[in-house]
């Protein structure tokens, strides 16, 4: 893996910080999960990003799909 840049790593940090601030803030999974993928999507310069999650509540467990770009 390649380092990053001195202008993408302070991209990638000031997304994290987003990031983590909608976490702090106790916004919906759902947009936590949206910003995520998007915030992934532009990092890695991806033109399709996934999200998904183990559903333990259900029997047997499964992969959701929580969100995608």
């Amino acid at each position: 893996m390649e380092p990053l840049s001195p202008h993408s790593a302070s991209r990638a940090f000031k997304t994290f910080q987003d990031l983590l601030e909608m976490i702090a803030a106790a916004l919906p999974v759902e947009e936590v999960c949206t910003a995520l993928v998007a915030a992934a999507a532009r990092l890695t310069a991806a033109e399709v990003c996934t999200l998904w999650v183990t559903d333990d509540r259900l029997q047997p467990p499964q992969l959701v799909l929580r969100a995608t770009q």
